[in-house]
């Protein structure tokens, strides 16, 4: 039961989902920033 709940479309489930998705976007220009700042100096 509780298994089957993981690929579920519960609300726990698609926050994490967002949380997720949000913290790739962030790491990804957190990345990108600081490759620019090393290649302005």
């Amino acid at each position: 039961m509780l298994e089957s709940n993981d690929s579920g479309h519960g609300a726990g489930n698609d926050l994490k989902d967002r949380v997720d998705y949000c913290t790739n976007i962030y790491t990804f220009f957190a990345i990108n920033l600081k490759l620019n700042i090393s290649d302005n100096k």
